[in-house]
């Protein structure tokens, strides 16, 4: 390819200054909208300042509370303000619970002029809901996991049904009163401890006066010395090639200022000045990535605008238009018809809730899409600090979802006329993103050629025959294919639609490998000959185990594993817990996903418990037992490595230092938060500041680092592969699009990408890698033993990525 002439280089590069300029310009916008929001809807307490004032508060608030109670209890005739409300107010429980909830009620509405009545009740109110949600908490768990899922509006009319009714057994209704006069006490606590409200009578001409609750001159100050937090803005494709990577910093996009390490920002800067000069190969990988051009398909560009505003269901993540609103409240009806239009009026606003995000996301991919379509574009990139690549734009990335990926094709290349190898990769990524990915090659060609009227027909008339390919598992990269395939100047002169190629069961895979656990390794298409797949092997033993229980469960077992079986078990509820649960996931987090996928499954119900709750907490006991036993062999590692922690963080305060096989150096070991943490039933975790607590400085906490250390272990290892393919490619002069464990090049260079993938798997495990890190970690904590590594199964280095599918 030619290289472009001075004169398009310099309109470009203004392009892409105006284009910059007009992203950060959004994000300080936006940051000030949201700002304004949360003022607006007396959410204050999550603004900046808001945040700041809490952790500044929370604490003198709480212990002044239980100095008050503490003298009350020695002197029962103590009076002030509010006093009154002091037995109430004992019989609470945590003072940091209470300082909390009424804490966060004056901050929600700290800039606003609020009657003074009238916050000293929604304080009352606020702290006798937070009461009451710990009695449900304690007789109903799953009511209460319920409630903590709501939206902050619904959570508050939740806050009033809960202060409003009796509970069995639990401490009686408060009157009007009694709640003012516990909002008195605790508004009267706060605007002593903190200075941050008056109280001023306002006196209007012919008007009763009113005690209102007014900001204070240092309130105000604080807001003003506490602008919007600056929002990273949302970047876009590159028109111009991005700024090679030569260090740590000055790469990427032109406007960046961030490191090509993207670390938390509690670790700072500071903390990856162990990787300076050590890691060129991974910038020279990065570079790789960044050099290579791509562009926005025009025809499929068109294609997706259509569907997207005639609102074609099925093919993106979410429908173009919410689920309606309900309308009015049918007070007349009968309450048949009232019940119906509750659960309409959930559904739209949970739609709201968990959708709108989502279509922003398409309308923005779209006019991106619209704006760049027949420029040349190029995707800057970063790393995280396992060493992992990722895009530095969320808008319209090969990164991204279905839609965005199918935007997307290589740029021009050298023409290459395809041979009938050529062409079948075409016709086997089509049968993939068609759903047969765990087919085998032979059969997903077959496929791809006996469906060969079908492509021709939707790359003829998408839209007319949308029915043709709206079931496909990825959609709109199907009808990516079925373009490149029947479109003679792409088929026959060298299409260059991305070819995907995704390792299976990665995680596991990375582990069996390590482990040297051929049994494993096998499911997971590390050695072997055929497809084979872990998920679906869970899959076949969890509902072996539902079909015990129904035969031989009591009543109750009996109903949860019939309903699983006839709702049908599939690999969709079982992937997640497989991935996770090498890594330290819990049962609740397994939970979670369950009863996540269970609503998104059903939609609202009126039974929550029943029908959520109790099936989920059911389908993850006995997932776990079937976790326990088909991976157990996994779990080895996770201990050993738990076992490392202890030992070098916790015994000897020491960070955990390794080198993955690309050079990338490894630093892991977490500090002991410095915080103190409130935890309320209905506000959920609040950090706030304890200076009286702070552990002594460099101080490390085991707990925190084996959290995460399997994961980050696994996962360097995941980003070594990428660092070496890409530097492959680069050397080859092969295009190549990566995504954590996922590769793509154009089908003339498929054929290559999955030899090269086999090849560079071989050779990145043949060396026995946990002897290797358990030695440098020793050494580099300077200790005398660690605990031995796992023992090694029978896995041969020749039979490492022998399996054609370990790629697929």
């Amino acid at each position: 390819m030619n290289p472009p002439s001075s004169k398009s280089t310099t309109v470009d590069m203004d392009l892409q200054q105006r284009l910059e300029w007009q992203e950060a310009t959004n994000a300080e916008q936006r940051a000030r909208v949201m700002r304004e929001a949360l003022r607006r809807y007396r959410r204050e307490s999550c603004t900046e300042y808001g945040t700041a004032l809490f952790q500044q508060f929370a604490d003198p608030v709480s212990r002044e509370i239980e100095a008050i109670l503490y003298r009350w209890g020695e002197n029962p005739q103590l009076g002030g303000p509010g006093y009154g409300a002091l037995p109430l107010v004992a019989a609470l429980g945590s003072p940091q619970r209470i300082a909390a909830v009424a804490l966060v009620t004056i901050l929600d509405r700290l800039s606003h002029a609020v009657s003074f009545q009238g916050l000293a009740l929604s304080i009352g109110v606020a702290v006798d809901a937070e009461v009451k949600a710990g009695e449900i908490g304690k007789r109903s768990p799953a009511s209460l996991d319920r409630l903590l899922k709501r939206t902050t509006a619904e959570k508050r009319k939740a806050v009033l049904a809960i202060a409003a009714r009796p509970i069995e057994g639990s401490s009686p209704i408060w009157t009007r009163i009694e709640r003012a006069t516990v909002g008195l006490l605790l508004l009267e606590v706060v605007r002593r401890e903190t200075g941050l409200v008056i109280i001023d009578k306002s006196d209007q001409p012919n008007r009763r006066a009113q005690w209102r609750v007014l900001p204070s001159p240092k309130a105000l100050d604080f807001i003003r010395r506490h602008p919007p937090r600056s929002l990273r803005p949302n970047r876009g494709p590159m028109v111009i090639q991005p700024i090679p990577w030569e260090g740590l910093v000055g790469g990427g996009h032109l406007a960046n200022t961030s490191p090509v390490v993207q670390i938390r920002a509690a670790r700072d800067h500071a903390a990856i000045s162990y990787l300076s000069g050590r890691i060129g190969p991974q910038l020279a990988a990065v570079n790789v990535l960044q050099r290579q051009q791509l562009k926005v398909d025009p025809w499929m560009l068109r294609v997706q605008r259509e569907a997207w505003d005639r609102n074609i269901p099925g093919l993106f993540p979410v429908e173009r238009d919410p689920v309606p609103d309900a309308g009015p409240f049918p007070t007349s009806e009968p309450p048949d018809v009232q019940d119906a239009w509750r659960r309409d009026q959930a559904r739209h606003h949970q739609d709201l809730r968990d959708n709108s995000s989502k279509r922003v996301a398409i309308e923005r991919a779209l006019q991106t899409g619209e704006a760049l379509a027949g420029r040349p574009i190029y995707q800057a990139h970063f790393l995280d600090f396992r060493g992992r690549a990722f895009t530095a734009n969320r808008g319209l990335t090969h990164q991204g979802p279905d839609h965005q990926k199918a935007l997307l094709q290589f740029g021009p290349g050298e023409v290459r006329f395809p041979d009938s190898e050529t062409v079948g990769w075409i016709l086997k990524a089509a049968a993939g993103h068609w759903g047969l990915s765990r087919n085998s090659w032979p059969d997903r060609q077959k496929w791809g050629m006996k469906e060969y009227e079908r492509l021709e027909a939707i790359a003829a008339d998408p839209i007319g025959k949308v029915r043709l390919w709206r079931e496909a598992k990825q959609p709109w990269q199907f009808l990516q294919m079925a373009r490149a395939y029947s479109n003679p100047d792409q088929r026959w002169k060298g299409a260059r639609v991305p070819i995907r190629l995704d390792q299976t069961c990665s995680g596991a895979g990375i582990i069996a490998t390590l482990l040297r656990d051929r049994a494993m390794a096998e499911l997971c298409n590390v050695c072997g000959t055929g497809p084979n797949d872990l998920y679906s092997v869970v899959v076949q033993r969890l509902q072996q185990q539902l079909e015990i229980d129904l035969h031989c469960g009591d009543a109750r077992t009996n109903q949860l594993a019939a309903g699983w079986l006839e709702l049908g078990i599939d690999r969709s509820w079982v992937k997640a817990a497989v991935m996770h649960t090498p890594f330290g996931s819990t049962s609740r987090t397994v939970a979670d996903g369950i009863r996540d996928q269970l609503q998104e499954r059903l939609g609202p119900v009126d039974d929550w418990a029943g029908r959520i709750y109790r099936p989920s907490s059911y389908l993850e006991s006995r997932l776990r037992v079937v976790l326990g036993t088909e991976t157990a062999s996994l779990m080895q590692l996770r201990r050993w490595l738990c076992d490392v922690g202890r030992e070098v963080v916790g015994r000897h305060q020491q960070q955990i230092r390794w080198t993955t096989p690309m050079g990338w150096p490894m630093q892991v070991g977490r500090p002991t938060p410095s915080k103190s943490v409130i935890r309320t039933h209905l506000l959920g975790k609040l950090a706030a500041v304890t200076f009286e607590e702070d552990p002594p400085e460099g101080e490390l906490s085991a707990r925190r680092t084996n959290g995460s250390i399997t994961a980050n272990l696994v996962h360097s290892f995941d980003a070594a592969l990428v660092h070496a393919v890409a530097y492959r490619a680069g050397e080859q002069g092969v295009p190549l699009l990566t995504n954590r464990d996922c590769f793509a090049t154009d089908p003339a260079h498929a054929s290559w990408l999955q030899k090269t993938l086999l090849d560079e798997f071989r050779a990145l495990y043949a060396t026995d890698w946990l002897e290797a890190i358990a030695e440098e970690i020793r050494c580099n904590a300077g200790l005398k033993a660690l605990p031995p590594p796992p023992s090694r199964g029978a896995l041969e280095i020749g039979e490492i990525g022998s399996n054609p599918y370990l790629f697929s």
